[in-house]
């Protein structure tokens, strides 16, 4: 709105009182409203572009597959009181007696216990396998659970079987690890029935003596480290290994998985009174927060800006090609007068509005090429001169470019030449 009012402002009101002067005034006007629609197309074209390549990227995030089923999965945590006497084997029993009332609650498919779930709650250790000689900084994720996890989760063992319960009752060293363990520490050897060596658990703070578990399954990959990553090695732990200690539940329901938190809640107190759900949550809406709410938020703000970029460009093509219309009112009625074609008119309208839209264009999409960079940190698996989002943002203005000219070009044709002339 500035350049208009200065526009006004610093008017020459002699030279406005005679033709000349209003001619002179109407072409540098009308060149500075083209020159403004000019500017709006750019930006609007950096602001589509960019949205375009969010929208690229949040796409394939949300399509990436986890290698689970986060759907219908309530996870929670289990807050104990402090108890200065708890054993391992009085906390094994609550979390079992907990485990067997939850899988009663009416809509619980499966139940298990664990201190994370893909991608969350893992620790880090090195790693030895007798027998083969591996890098020092050879590492892999460690997760504790129960012998339900992988069945609540919707996780496939590819080779070799699951815990069983009387592992987990009895504190078997047992293990199953993931594909990528297998490929990158075994590589063509079968790795069931060996044994590895996991170093950390030997310096904590409850150190378990002598870690070493033996291979009796491999689970399919899953993402891990967050969709925009490759799966690392990983292998799971019956979680009777780490009591006394905190975890959590994971719960997989047939409906809504926040019913169930209620029902959960009131059979825990049944277990033990002093025992309490902590922060429940889906699955879904976690990984959601935590992996795709930031594109989510940058595609939500861009597009909005982008979004009125593309109005304004409609508005502002339209209003300047409606004003030059209205000014050219007189020279359309005669040449429709002395039997020109409306076709003719309508494409000389058109090519008016086209060629703003154009330099537009160009404008925007040779600053694209500097601040789509800008955005880079953001994208994922997607080029920052993506061909796909250059092309359908292109088509985009120009559709929108067509229509706005297509709608003042339809009304000049349509004025009585006779009508016209009379009013001049």
């Amino acid at each position: 709105g500035l350049f208009p009012a200065l526009q006004s402002v610093r008017r020459d009101i002699g030279a406005g009182t005679n033709v000349a002067g209003r001619t002179t005034a109407g072409r540098r006007q009308t060149r500075m409203r083209s020159g403004l629609v000019v500017a709006q197309g750019g930006l609007s074209i950096v602001l589509l572009l960019g949205a375009g390549l969010l929208m690229r990227t949040f796409v394939k995030l949300v399509g990436v597959d986890l290698g689970f089923d986060p759907k219908q999965v309530l996870v929670t945590g289990l807050a104990f009181p402090p108890r200065q006497n708890m054993t391992a084997d009085e906390q094994r029993q609550i979390y079992r007696q907990i485990v067997e009332r939850a899988a009663g609650v009416p809509g619980v498919r499966s139940v298990a216990v664990s201190n994370g779930f893909p991608p969350f709650g893992a620790m880090t250790s090195v790693l030895e396998i007798p027998g083969i000689a591996l890098p020092p900084t050879s590492e892999a994720n460690v997760r504790f659970c129960s012998e339900h996890l992988l069945e609540t989760l919707g996780i496939p063992i590819v080779n070799g079987r699951g815990f069983s319960t009387i592992e987990v009752e009895q504190v078997h060293r047992v293990a199953v690890i993931n594909e990528t363990f297998a490929r990158r520490y075994f590589g063509s050897e079968d790795p069931l029935g060996r044994v590895v060596r996991v170093s950390r658990l030997a310096t904590l703070p409850r150190p378990i003596v002598d870690p070493t578990f033996q291979v009796v399954g491999i689970m399919r990959d899953v993402v891990n480290q967050g969709p925009r990553e490759r799966p690392v090695p990983e292998l799971l732990l019956p979680f009777s290994l780490r009591l006394p200690g905190g975890f959590g539940l994971v719960v997989r329901t047939t409906e809504d998985p926040m019913r169930a938190v209620i029902p959960l809640r009131r059979e825990i107190q049944v277990v033990d009174p002093q025992v309490a759900l902590g922060n429940p949550i889906t699955l879904e809406r976690l990984i959601q927060m935590n992996f795709y709410a930031r594109a989510g938020f940058s595609l939500l703000v861009l597009g909005i800006f982008a979004g009125t970029g593309a109005v304004l460009v409609a508005l502002g093509i339209y209003g300047v090609l409606a004003y030059t219309v209205s000014q050219q009112t007189r020279e359309i009625a005669i040449r429709l007068a002395l039997g020109g074609e409306s076709g003719h008119v309508i494409r000389m309208i058109v090519r008016f509005g086209l060629q703003l839209v154009a330099a537009g264009l160009v404008i925007g999409l040779v600053i694209s090429l500097a601040t789509n960079r800008l955005l880079t940190t953001q994208l994922w698996n997607t080029s920052p001169n993506d061909p796909v989002t250059f092309a359908v943002v292109v088509l985009l203005i120009a559709i929108i470019g067509v229509l706005a000219c297509w709608i003042p070009a339809r009304r000049a044709v349509r004025v009585q030449p006779m009508i016209a002339l009379r009013h001049e």
